[in-house]
């Protein structure tokens, strides 16, 4: 009865692959971004485009976007706002983050919205980069 176990045994384990290295399925990865303003406009909302190519300014529809807070603030929001992209495939990513002062000039940042252009970012593995971003003014 004991070979008979020990044969199950050894044949099971040699059917799992015996104690090779159990690999892992690669994941989609996440930016985070935490972004802080020192200047003296009233930011109603920050606005994230997230490219996979490095473009400044940005001349196509971003793959990835999103605004912290979701809902704009009339009164100005506080700082620092936090906000992530998830599911982003492996790669280079480049990001405009910028703080929207005026809620009825568009989508794209006018010359008084405080910006910061960065990358680029790497995702590799599913990994998750998070990022301090400090919008500033333009001089």
């Amino acid at each position: 009865m004991k070979k008979i176990f020990w044969l199950f045994l050894l044949t099971f384990l040699v059917s799992c692959g015996g104690d090779d290295e159990i690999k892992e399925e690669k994941g989609k990865g996440t930016i985070t971004l935490n972004v802080n303003y020192a200047g003296t406009k009233v930011v109603k909302q920050i606005k994230v485009a997230i490219l996979t190519k490095d473009e400044n300014p940005v001349q196509s529809m971003p793959p990835y976007k999103f605004k912290m807070p979701e809902n704009s603030v009339e009164t100005g929001i506080t700082f620092p706002q936090n906000g992530s992209q998830t599911e982003l495939p492996d790669g280079n990513y480049w990001v405009t983050v910028y703080g929207d002062t005026d809620l009825t000039d568009g989508m794209l940042p006018s010359d008084v919205d405080p910006q910061k252009y960065l990358g680029p970012l790497t995702i590799k593995d599913g990994n998750t980069v998070t990022q301090e971003v400090l919008i500033e003014d333009k001089q």
